[in-house]
């Protein structure tokens, strides 16, 4: 009985780690399994971004449309023949929230959403007031991505993908103000665009050309100046500081993050400085600590290689061997699909990398190939042009990777408004309909034969106030961006009339300050604005109207040392 048991429970242990070899077996499939479905997601998405790129989608130049639209006052948008990426047009639904003089738009290249994401901190400017990501323009570079925002244009377009610009690719010329200014440009930068509609101005602030400044502390000396001059304005500075920190000692380095902390001190500075405007962050690009991989160990790879171009040190060109092409790719893909796509020259047209239609004279450009990194690598070739320059850096850019590729937009509205008054903006409509209805209502309450019970102003009403025509225009007092009392006022003229010579005023409408902040001296700052306002415009002359039954007017009214201009008396009958 004995031995029986010790056969069963011997053929039990037999049977049983059988089950567990084939389970660990099994179990071996499925991480296998996994780790391809991994890679297979990993490259498909990498595959994706390549598609995601199309001509038609390169938000940068967008931004720029957006903000061009918003300081020409355009009522209706362009009918668009194709959806694009930025078809939600958040840039634009930002610049229609409210009615801003000055756009300024800041770029700091190298600033990554993946950066100030995991390094910066939430309640910091820049990571609280980000308003969303976009995608970078391909390749993510310094030269492309700046030219697409500055011309509106895609890369084929502007012909910009390197350092080097074939005249004979693009079809527009003129010349293109501040950035590049070496380079006899042909078409019309948006702040062409801006100055020649004679709806607004537009400055550009460089390091280096027209409009340079000698460090960022005059640079925003220069953006405050320029912001305190009448009219709708862009102001557009771009800086190179951070990208070459960042290059030099690496992305996650103590220098880094110092230089990026100062840039937060330096934007809350400004912006505490600044009235009636809103201020876009805005980045090019990512960058990414790299490490070589030297091509010229592959010989059986280099010999099939006739030449390399570097379009950036993560973005390679390749012109192979006549008839080697099939060749070259399978044994690429063999050695290096883990970490670099390569698309082939038709690929990257079809796809429209560089912007749609792009002409055949890419090919010279880029090669029978183009090799994106998709990890943290860069390649070394001897057969490549120009491509020794990473040998002193620490990080780079160029590739298909999310920290170089999503870059954030940030919108800084909160806190620009200093405590005083300013322009009426559309989204001060709310407060300034309860405000006039409390007039209204007061009013309404002495004298019920005169004034009806109801809401003075309409949202239609309000929104003439921002016309570039409008003769009613309305200021505000803001305390912590909160409104807290408003002037109303109108622009009439006499002329015409042969009873009065022809004169400009100003008639102050309505003045009013909520309870809680009178005997602050709001409405006296108020009314003193418009004063300068009023002299600024060569006009002589303000008048009040008051009714008989306000006491509190006509006792603020006296501080002005005014004149009574005329009475009117009432008969009942």
């Amino acid at each position: 009985m004995v031995y029986v048991i010790l056969v069963l429970l011997i053929v039990f242990l037999f049977f049983f780690c059988l089950y567990l070899c084939k389970k660990n077996q099994k179990l071996s499939n499925i991480v296998k399994e996994l780790q391809v479905s991994l890679d297979l997601e990993r490259r498909n998405k990498d595959i994706a971004s390549v598609k995601f790129l199309s001509t038609n989608k390169v938000p940068i130049k967008e931004i720029s449309k957006d903000i061009e639209k918003a300081i020409n006052e355009c009522e209706k948008r362009k009918n668009k023949q194709e959806k694009n990426y930025y078809e939600e047009d958040r840039i634009d639904k930002i610049l229609r929230e409210e009615s801003y003089s000055n756009i300024i738009v800041l770029s700091y290249n190298g600033l990554s959403t993946s950066f100030i994401e995991k390094k910066m901190d939430s309640k910091g400017i820049l990571l609280s007031n980000k308003a969303f990501n976009i995608i970078s323009t391909f390749p993510a570079s310094d030269i492309t991505s700046t030219m697409s925002f500055l011309s509106e244009k895609t890369p084929y377009e502007h012909g910009f993908i390197d350092s080097k610009v074939d005249f004979n690719c693009i079809e527009e010329k003129a010349n293109m103000g501040g950035f590049m200014m070496h380079f006899d440009m042909k078409y019309e930068s948006i702040f062409d665009k801006i100055n020649n509609s004679c709806n607004g101005k537009a400055y550009a602030l460089f390091p280096f050309g027209k409009g340079k400044y000698k460090d960022r502390e005059e640079a925003y000396k220069t953006i405050i100046n320029l912001s305190n001059n009448s009219g709708k304005k862009l102001i557009y500075a771009y800086f190179d500081n951070l990208d070459k920190v960042m290059m030099k000692n690496g992305v996650d380095s103590s220098e880094t993050i110092e230089e990026v902390l100062n840039i937060e001190k330096e934007l809350s500075s400004l912006c505490e400085k600044l009235t009636d405007a809103i201020v876009f962050v805005i980045s090019g690009y990512g960058n990414i600590d790299c490490s070589k991989i030297s091509l010229d160990k592959e010989k059986s790879l280099v010999c099939l290689v006739n030449e390399m171009f570097e379009i950036e040190p993560r973005c390679l060109g390749v012109k192979t061997l006549e008839g080697k092409q099939d060749e070259f790719r399978d044994v690429f893909n063999e050695k290096f699909s883990d970490k670099f796509l390569l698309i082939s020259y038709d690929e990257v047209m079809s796809r429209g990398l560089f912007g749609k239609d792009s002409g055949s004279c890419f090919r010279d450009r880029i090669g029978d190939f183009v090799i994106v990194a998709t990890d943290k690598y860069y390649l070394s070739c001897s057969k490549c042009k120009a491509n020794n320059r990473m040998t002193k850096f620490v990080s780079c850019h160029g590739g298909f990777t999310e920290k170089e590729m999503f870059v954030p937009i940030i919108a800084i509205k909160k806190g620009l408004f200093k405590d005083g008054v300013r322009a009426v903006c559309k989204g001060d409509y709310e407060e300034i309909r309860k405000m006039s209805s409390g007039i209204q209502k007061c009013r309404a309450s002495i004298r019920k034969d005169l004034f009806s019970n109801v809401g003075p102003i309409t949202h239609s009403d309000f929104v003439k106030y921002f016309g570039r025509n409008a003769t009613e225009t309305c200021f505000v007092y803001t305390i912590e961006d909160k409104v807290v009392g408003f002037i109303k006022v109108k622009l009439k003229t006499l002329g015409g009339y042969r009873l009065y010579n022809d004169f400009a005023y100003i008639e102050i409408e309505n003045v009013y300050v909520k309870d809680d902040y009178r005997r602050r001296g709001i409405g006296t700052e108020l009314v003193r604005y418009v004063i300068e306002y009023a002299r600024k415009r060569h006009v002589k002359k303000i008048e009040f109207r008051a009714w008989n039954f306000e006491e509190e007017m006509f006792k603020f009214i006296e501080k002005f040392k005014s004149n009574t201009l005329f009475t009117v008396f009432e008969i009942d009958l």
